[in-house]
């Protein structure tokens, strides 16, 4: 009679936690408080019910931000109550969203943007109560704002050392006489200006073409013209002179040689 009492006690202990097993997922705890009660209730106890309710524990939200500045928002509902799966609804950027229960999570993509800021997802509770329907929101996790993907971000550009410009040299002025100077308008020219040379300063004072100085044009170098007119001078000189020796013989008798 013992073994049979102590038999059927135990068949009785394994049937309750095969049933709890089955009906109830490892992380069941987790998730039996997303939903408030079916009945009507008072505003103080629905207000009880979702300040006890864990957002994170109704459904999962990932936020992905892309190049492009969208957020990409996956929202996830892995919430259930009684082994039922139950309808969770997500307010997101002013619009709601219902994520439906069922044998495997629903999911909900929404693509928002650009550059979202402050982005504040909640969960949306409503209530019957005596007065009529009672709509409680709770935040999910803290505000996102859209930041850049650090894959998005090019390299800056490197700096290249720019060309040194180029130096054009200037071909010295120079002025064969003071003339030339003073018909450049540039006279007088101080020492160091362009154009000054001690040939233009005629008292050396470091002052070329002033008043005093030597404008003279210098002497032209003899050409090979030059030296034939030279010598033909001096042969129209011998002629003359030798012409001019013959009369003054013949005038005064003397024998001419």
């Amino acid at each position: 009679m013992r073994q049979r009492l102590i038999a059927a006690v135990a068949a009785v202990a394994i049937g309750i936690v095969g049933a709890v097993a089955l009906a109830t997922p490892g992380n069941a705890s987790t998730f039996t408080g997303c939903t408030g009660p079916e009945a009507s209730v008072s505003d103080t106890q629905a207000k009880a019910v979702v300040k006890d309710i864990n957002p994170a524990a109704c459904l999962d939200i990932q936020f992905t931000d892309k190049c492009d500045g969208t957020t990409v928002v996956t929202m996830t509902n892995w919430a259930f109550n009684d082994n039922k799966f139950t309808v969770l609804t997500v307010e997101l950027d002013g619009k709601e969203y219902t994520l439906k229960g069922g044998s495997s999570p629903n999911t909900e993509t929404v693509v928002l943007g650009p550059k979202v800021e402050n982005l504040q997802a909640k969960l949306v509770f409503r209530f019957t109560t005596p007065d009529g329907e009672l709509v409680l929101k709770k935040n999910y996790g803290d505000p996102w704002s859209w930041e850049e993907p650090k894959a998005c971000v090019s390299p800056s550009p490197s700096v290249s050392a720019a060309p040194s410009p180029s130096v054009t040299v200037s071909p010295a002025t120079v002025y064969p006489n003071c003339e030339a100077a003073i018909a450049a308008g540039v006279a007088p020219i101080n020492e160091g200006e362009p154009g000054y040379s001690l040939a233009l300063d005629g008292d050396g004072d470091g002052v070329a073409c002033e008043s005093g100085d030597n404008v003279a044009t210098p002497s032209l170098p003899v050409t090979g013209s030059s030296n034939t007119l030279i010598a033909v001078g001096i042969v129209l000189l011998l002629l003359v002179a030798a012409g001019a020796e013959f009369l003054r013989r013949r005038r005064n008798h003397e024998p001419i040689a």
